[in-house]
């Protein structure tokens, strides 16, 4: 039953996520954007995200209850998604865009916090609930891209709304954490009281290997800015229609739930770093093969290849949290990792992703491929200097 409630909320989440991503930039356009202002859009709300995604992870950390703070957020990004319906102006469009970055982006990593404990103490398979996520992604985004076909961009907000309901109504039906989810996730979970746990930070910081943790994984997950800012927009340049558009994510999307589906064997399989590994290789073969702007086969490929430069980055990062922190530490590092990746790293390259795009088109791949390099060289210093087990005690509050 847990597994269930929480899977429902992926999908609700990613229904909308699933709009957003590819569609967002179509509807800018269809505003009269600019390349430039939609990029500087991004990336502002992506390092704003670096502030306020902590500091409601702290808070949620806090109060030991990430349920009533995901209902909060859930409500609060649905007002501030209707925002979008009252206004043609690029200023305006910017504050109710970064609303929505302030209020939709912290429910993720608190959700996984969730689920993964939960997984880890052997209540569902975490890759099982969540690519129930990404199948409603595959939904949201093949779905619109057919209706663009028949309707115009103007469809794209009102199906967020939608969207943003629907996780409203999921996130009631979450489990009560200060119920059901410490008998699961044990006494060291809810040992907190009601502290605000604003030390953990310094505490994670002090460690120089998370420091390679954050490179690999935020460039491998910051590669993808320019994909997620220009992809769709740079397919329509090429000449693909708004439907291929929606299923070239949906493949992509689709290579991820093969992965959660064989997510506990590729646990024993392989290592985080491994996976951090696996990934950076992908990255530097993907954007590479994107950068030249192959045949309709090629695509098709490298959308395939999403699974290992996202999926594998990102069950990465899951499984080195969950090994190299306590309990206590999950959440916090769970936000700040989120937050560093979207902030430090998909921000600035998202910001830099506007002018590249304008002069090089498909060619500014060419630099996310570069990315995958330095993601390799973080893993190899994981790999040297971390033994797999702990990197924080309990004992170093």
């Amino acid at each position: 039953m847990l597994g269930l409630r929480l899977s429902f909320f992926y999908v609700a989440l990613f229904l909308y996520v699933g709009i957003y991503m590819p569609f967002f930039p179509v509807w800018a356009q269809f505003k009269l954007l600019s390349d430039g202002q939609l990029a500087t859009m991004f990336a502002t709300a992506m390092m704003v995200r670096v502030v306020t995604g902590p500091l409601i992870a702290l808070v949620a950390d806090g109060l030991g209850n990430r349920r009533i703070i995901i209902q909060i957020l859930a409500v609060l990004s649905t007002v501030a998604t209707a925002l979008l319906f009252i206004t043609d102006a690029y200023l305006w469009i910017f504050i109710a865009h970064l609303l929505l970055a302030v209020l939709h982006a912290p429910m993720m990593p608190l959700i996984e916090s969730i689920s993964m404990r939960l997984s880890i103490a052997g209540a569902f398979d975490y890759g099982r609930v969540r690519l129930w996520g990404s199948l409603a992604f595959i939904v949201s985004s093949t779905g619109i891209g057919w209706a663009l076909d028949l309707w115009s961009a103007a469809i794209i907000i009102p199906a967020l709304v939608c969207a943003a309901g629907l996780t409203v109504f999921a996130s009631v039906l979450l489990p009560q954490e200060n119920h059901n989810t410490p008998k699961m996730m044990g006494p060291a979970s809810v040992s907190r009281g009601s502290k605000m746990p604003f030390s953990d930070v310094g505490v994670v910081l002090r460690h120089p290997l998370f420091l390679a943790f954050f490179v690999a994984m935020g460039l491998a997950q910051g590669s993808h800015a320019l994909y997620y800012s220009f992809g769709s927009l740079n397919w329509q340049r090429i000449g693909y229609d708004t439907d291929l558009i929606g299923v070239f994510w949906s493949i992509g999307v689709a290579s991820e739930i093969l992965l959660f589906l064989g997510f506990s064997r590729i646990a024993k399989w392989f290592s985080p770093v491994s996976l951090f590994m696996t990934a950076g290789f992908a990255v530097v073969l993907r954007w590479g093969l994107m950068a030249v702007e192959p045949p309709l086969a090629v695509v098709i490929f490298a959308q395939m290849l999403h699974g290992i430069t996202f999926g594998m980055a990102h069950l990465g990062s899951m499984h080195f949290i969950a090994r190299s922190v306590p309990p206590r530490f999950s959440a916090t590092l769970q936000s700040l990792g989120a937050a560093v990746a979207s902030g430090l790293f998909m921000g600035p390259l998202t910001y830099f992703s506007g002018p590249t795009y304008e002069r090089f088109f498909s060619g500014a791949y060419a630099v996310m491929s570069l990315l995958g390099v330095v993601v390799l060289v973080a893993a190899f210093v994981l790999a040297r200097r971390w033994d797999g087990g702990l990197i924080i005690q309990e004992t170093e509050a």
